[in-house]
């Protein structure tokens, strides 16, 4: 009697069945285009209201549009990573473990190519639009290059905590409340009670918003600081995700 071993999936192969998965998926699409079109809108409404389009307005307005689209790359990031799990249009058969992990590593090579794509294309949208409203405008364009750069950065730091609390939790909900309601709520305590300077530094600690913001800014948090809640707050979920996927059914 002859043992059947099955044969391991390739990766490439996995990424291109992730990949026609998700341009089938709406809400995987709307979740990264959506927040670029909204956004767009919003600056160019902005931006229309304004009397002079100074390079001061122009970094402000650019800035605030960058901001918009950083409270909502959590949720893309989220989607993308519960989507699998909610409907199962990705049929893979696993018999070893490696598949399992093949799958996922796919899974977040699939969501970090349409991130990058999908933001990059965000953040282009943003310079664009703010380029032609300062030129109809008869106005100097703005030095809006190292302001896109950190934008880009934010965008992607945010997206891939989204993503690992998505993977980690399966819940975009839950992963919502951790990614965007957490962040508020401690900056509201932090900015309206007086603290120790104990619990102020706790606060410090879980305030991931802050922490991707040191990277990019100076501010009051540590570097190093801002370094490790960076590490732990995306590589943490991760690490449960991996968890969970090593015993996860995927058939």
């Amino acid at each position: 009697m002859t043992t059947l071993t099955p044969t391991p999936i390739g990766l490439p192969r996995l990424v291109k069945t992730h990949l026609g998965a998700l341009r089938a998926h709406r809400a995987g699409l709307i979740a990264l285009l959506l927040p670029a079109v909204a956004g767009t809108v919003v600056l160019g409404t902005v931006l229309a209201n304004i009397t002079a389009l100074t390079p001061d307005t122009q970094t402000t307005g650019l800035a605030l549009y960058l901001g918009l689209l950083v409270l909502l790359a959590p949720v893309a990031g989220a989607v993308l990573a519960v989507d699998p799990w909610a409907r199962r249009g990705v049929a893979v058969v696993l018999g070893v473990s490696s598949d399992r992990g093949r799958w996922f590593s796919a899974q977040a090579l699939t969501a970090l190519l349409a991130g990058v794509l999908g933001f990059g294309l965000a953040t282009a949208l943003g310079g664009i639009t703010t380029a032609a409203f300062a030129a109809l405008d008869g106005q100097n364009l703005a030095r809006l290059d190292g302001l896109l750069l950190e934008g880009f950065g934010s965008l992607l730091l945010s997206y891939a905590f989204g993503f690992a609390l998505g993977a980690a939790t399966r819940s975009v909900l839950f992963s919502l409340l951790i990614a965007i309601a957490v962040p508020f709520v401690l900056s509201a305590v932090h900015g309206l009670a007086t603290l120790s300077p104990l619990a102020a530094d706790i606060l410090s600690w879980l305030n991931v918003n802050a922490a991707f913001a040191r990277l990019f800014h100076d501010g009051a948090l540590p570097l190093w600081q801002a370094i490790t809640i960076t590490v732990l707050a995306i590589g943490g979920p991760l690490v449960i995700a991996v968890g969970r996927n090593a015993t996860a059914d995927l058939r």
